[in-house]
């Protein structure tokens, strides 16, 4: 069962590690890094399924990208839980430290 807490915290996890490891060192990495990680949880039609039900995803007339099928609805559903629920301070903060340090 998907569980957007657990997504949210797995992914600024990993995107922390990444910019420590200097893999990802600009906005534009960590956005398109994102859009993979979206991508990647919207493979299957099951979990795409449990993402809209479990994100209460049910009405996507106002959506921003096109939906046409379940996995659309999905990464929709995905893309508007990072744009209002996903923090980026720490992130941005460590890439300036990063930057600050060469």
């Amino acid at each position: 069962m998907f569980n957007k807490y657990e997504f949210l915290e797995n992914l600024k996890e990993v995107i922390l590690e990444a910019v420590e490891r200097e893999e990802l060192t600009d906005q534009d990495e960590i956005w398109d890094y994102i859009h993979t990680e979206i991508d990647n949880q919207c493979i299957y039609y099951h979990d795409c399924f449990e993402i809209c039900k479990a994100l209460g995803y049910t009405n996507w007339e106002d959506a921003e990208l096109p939906v046409n099928n379940i996995s659309q609805a999905a990464y929709n559903a995905l893309y508007e839980l990072i744009n209002e629920e996903f923090v980026q301070d720490d992130i941005i903060e460590q890439i300036e430290e990063k930057q600050n340090q060469e």
